[in-house]
């Protein structure tokens, strides 16, 4: 009789295990699952914010300071109120506007990788 309590101990013991056993198994998967989304999320995430850089640098750097700056000049070229001081602001803008698209993108694509992770 001992024998029997004994060995019906150990079943019930060797069915608890394999239950957490198997809980444990589920809790991984669950986690697994979990981490997979948020990987999606982050990707998501990333490639927002370099897209909107991206598209906010063309739009300063591209037209707001290359191309404006141009027609600017152009137009003050033909009514004839073009001056020196005036050029010179436009070439500057000429010239820098890469440099400003540049910084731009790169602040997306910065933010985009901080909040990745």
């Amino acid at each position: 009789m001992r024998e029997e309590l004994q060995e019906n101990t150990m079943t019930g013991s060797e069915s608890i295990i394999e239950k957490q056993k198997e809980k444990i198994r589920q809790q991984k998967e669950q986690l697994k699952r979990h981490e997979e989304t948020w990987r999606m999320y982050n990707k998501i995430v990333f490639t927002l914010c370099t897209l909107l850089g991206s598209v906010f640098a063309i739009y300063v750097g591209g037209w707001i300071m290359f191309a404006k700056s141009i027609f600017g000049t152009y137009e003050a070229y033909l009514a004839g109120t073009l001056t020196v001081s005036y050029l010179i602001k436009a070439a500057i803008k000429c010239v820098m506007a890469a440099t400003a698209a540049g910084a731009i993108w790169c602040g997306g694509y910065i933010l985009g990788r901080k909040l990745e992770r």
